[in-house]
């Protein structure tokens, strides 16, 4: 009679929709971590603009990235003219740029900061010397990233905001034109 009782209780056990929930609860979150995520914000610093962010998780229930396509068009010389032309004699003024940089978030860190190093391009118009041209330039960034809020909006939507501060390196492939400079921002996020 306790054999029976015992088997029942197995088979019950097993059966248990719970565990099917777990399973299943599983492939989402190994779903979730596949899907492409989209973030845009607004970049203060140099050049100041507008940038797309689109990101994959390393680890979805913690919101950790692994890496990020950042896709942007911006004003060069917006604040920091003087600066850029300290550093460069031929610079005159800036002008509209667009660019594509892959950011890789590294595992290392703190809850709360997200820090990641960047390399990409970007091209636009430049005034040097008094000459209007199309320049395109190597970037380089390390920075740092802090979720300040977030809340769901339905019952698979989050919203998130986020805020960085990071170093941009700016190089010029056809002249010696460089930066570095530091950037402050908000990227919005919908998970």
């Amino acid at each position: 009679m306790l054999r029976i009782i015992l088997l029942i209780i197995f088979f019950l056990g097993v059966s248990n929709p719970t565990l099917a929930q777990r399973y299943s609860m599983l492939e989402m979150k190994q779903a979730t971590e596949r899907r492409m995520r989209v973030g845009h914000g607004l970049n203060i610093g140099e050049p100041s603009g507008l940038h797309v962010l689109l990101y994959k998780f390393r680890d979805v229930c913690r919101f950790r990235k692994a890496v990020a396509l950042e896709l942007h068009a911006s004003q060069e010389g917006v604040l920091f003219s003087k600066i850029i032309a300290n550093q460069n004699a031929i610079w005159q003024n800036g002008g509209i740029r667009a660019g594509a940089t892959i950011l890789w978030y590294l595992p290392f860190y703190p809850v709360d900061s997200r820090p990641y190093i960047g390399l990409g391009a970007e091209g636009g118009q430049r005034n040097l010397d008094g000459d209007i041209q199309f320049d395109t330039d190597a970037t380089a960034r390390l920075g740092l990233e802090w979720y300040v809020f977030g809340a769901r909006i339905t019952r698979h939507t989050n919203f998130g905001l986020a805020f960085f501060v990071e170093a941009r390196y700016n190089h010029s492939i056809s002249n010696s034109f460089n930066y570095l400079l530091p950037s402050v921002g908000f990227r919005f996020h919908y998970l």
